[in-house]
């Protein structure tokens, strides 16, 4: 029995206990101190929570007194359960096995001491339980370890928390593998049916918005789940005087905040003149909840989708490979038709069939927040293109081709033949994309149909060459850029000379119609990292860094010990 107040602490209470043989709760909390009185034959004690640091730790001289007034109340013949309710910092995992220790050094017999040796223990320790079966006589009197440590493989000590920082990095890494550019064309698409085509000096507003979303969530899960907020208490170290209540509140804080947060940053992406004022500002900034969690939920379904995809294609021994693209608004059924037409023209005779319906939630999400007349812009259904041994999977920010590895490769090449003048952009910025509108304007293909080659498709193509070389662009979409300028250069010389294009002789070269030679070297662009593929890195490198920063204190922690 355990008491809260002192008014329990009666000698009238007191022979009650002992007459109904029931335990009195020997508890260290704060507020009045429990008598160390025995009622009973066998003994329970709470240790709720130290006051050694890291708290709510207890310290060992505190343990050692403990141990003695067992000692002394209860003597060596009889049972008392000790359990340790301070659980923050995983220090009840921790006091346990060092009370197990001081119980020895009082001539007391622990039953289970985790980090002990059983062979450590004396013979009446180890056979505890088989005596309490055979004989069932007066068992000798044992610290039994803390309730907590019922559950010690879900808290997580120094050592352990190093683990999961190391897991969680190569995670990352992981993630950034697979689906950093597909999470970049994600992020791009969604921007595109949000806020229209965002210019490269905006991007890192809209990636700071996709990050505090995802905090976001983290934070939301903690608050709503009480086991993740335990998990990231005890996986993220607090300074000695950071008390855990605090930083639930914190979580509770952020999860409140922060989508304003995302409301204001992505309110900054419009241009001044374009922002609204007075209440349509306030409105703006409040849609930060549906955005947070638009984006949020977007984003991590989609590589959560390319995670499991990838390793389907393992368990097929088939080959996948990634196209990232953004749909241009209203283009979808135009694209799924222009690329079917590229596989059968390809020798790669395929069908269409209908994607499960859960693929379509990232769009309708989005299409849902956007409202208006963006809901028609998103398709209502994913489309697939298969044969036996080929799946193409047509979503509105990535092209999945997954089958065997011959047939990847000869449909990703009709597929990147037709995607220069199909319904979507390759890029995502709106200096990218602004180029690529150009390149698609006079490349000849299903979509348009201009002279094949003469003086204003020659300028045009100069000044696309002059736009690339002035354009501060990241490096993976200049390169695109650049790979469809030549492929449409390379069409327009087909069409000019009959479908003819002259062979490159030394250095790469195509001839216009007056045989003069255009150099294909590309010039050296510096690299940009894209805003996702930036987060990921950061991420990784905060991980390790933290994982290092934590076997460093651990090791010193353990040298001070000893």
């Amino acid at each position: 029995m355990e008491f809260r107040h002192s008014s329990w602490y009666t000698d009238e209470v007191r022979r009650l206990l002992v007459a109904r043989g029931t335990a009195l709760c020997l508890a260290d909390r704060h507020g009045p101190r429990t008598p160390l009185w025995r009622t009973a034959e066998w003994g329970y004690v709470r240790l709720h929570q130290g006051l050694a640091k890291p708290r709510p730790c207890y310290g060992r001289a505190a343990l050692r007194t403990w141990a003695e007034r067992l000692a002394a109340v209860y003597g060596r013949d009889s049972n008392a359960f000790v359990y340790f309710n301070n659980d923050h910092r995983a220090c009840a995992v921790r006091n346990a096995t060092e009370f197990g220790r001081a119980c020895l050094a009082a001539g007391l017999s622990p039953s289970r001491v985790p980090g002990l040796p059983r062979s450590g223990l004396p013979d009446r320790a180890r056979g505890h339980r088989r005596r309490e079966r055979s004989s069932g006589r007066s068992l000798q009197r044992g610290c039994h370890r803390a309730a907590a440590l019922v559950q010690d493989a879900k808290l997580v000590d120094g050592a352990s928390v190093r683990v999961t920082m190391a897991i969680l990095a190569t995670l990352f890494g992981l993630v950034g593998r697979y689906t950093g550019r597909l999470l970049t064309t994600t992020l791009g698409w969604a921007s595109t049916l949000l806020f229209g085509r965002v210019p490269q000096n905006k991007q890192v507003l809209l990636a700071g918005a996709t990050f505090g979303s995802l905090v976001w969530a983290v934070l939301l899960a903690g608050v709503v789940l009480p086991t993740v907020a335990s998990i990231l208490l005890v996986a993220v170290p607090l300074p000695d005087f950071v008390d855990p209540l605090w930083v639930r509140l914190a979580m509770l804080a952020g999860a409140i905040v922060l989508p304003l947060a995302v409301g204001f940053v992505i309110r900054l992406i419009p241009d001044a003149a374009e922002r609204p004022t007075g209440r349509a500002a306030i409105a703006d900034i409040l849609r930060g909840y549906p955005l947070a969690a638009g984006l949020a939920v977007t984003l991590v379904f989609l590589a959560v989708v390319a995670v499991v995809t990838k390793a389907r294609s393992v368990a097929r021994r088939w080959a996948d490979a990634h196209v990232p693209i953004v749909v241009k608004p209203g283009g979808y059924e135009k694209m799924v038709r222009d690329l079917e037409d590229a596989l059968d023209q390809s020798g790669l005779g395929v069908s269409r069939r209908a994607a499960p319906m859960v693929l379509s939630v990232p769009g309708q999400l989005l299409a849902a927040i956007a409202g208006g007349s963006v809901r028609s812009l998103v398709p209502t259904r994913i489309w697939v293109l298969v044969r036996p041994d080929l799946e193409v999977t047509l979503h509105p920010s990535d092209i999945l081709v997954a089958g065997t590895g011959l047939r990847v490769a000869q449909a990703r090449a009709a597929i990147a033949a037709r995607l220069t003048t199909t319904s979507a952009h390759l890029t995502t910025s709106a200096e990218s994309r602004g180029i690529e509108d150009r390149i698609e304007a006079i490349a000849p293909g299903p979509s348009v149909d201009p002279a094949p080659w003469g003086t204003p498709n020659a300028r045009e193509l100069r000044e696309i060459d002059q736009a690339l070389s002035q354009t501060m662009l990241p490096y993976d979409e200049w390169e695109i850029l650049y790979r469809m300028r030549l492929q449409v250069e390379r069409d327009l010389l087909r069409a000019a000379r009959g479908g003819r294009v002259e062979p490159a002789t030394g250095e790469q070269t195509l001839a216009g119609p007056s045989g003069s030679g255009r150099s294909s070297r590309r010039p050296f662009r510096p690299t940009l990292p894209t805003p996702v593929s930036a987060i990921l890195a950061v991420g990784s490198v905060a991980l390790v860094a933290l994982d290092l920063i934590l076997a460093l204190a651990q090791r010193g922690t353990g040298e001070r010990r000893r």
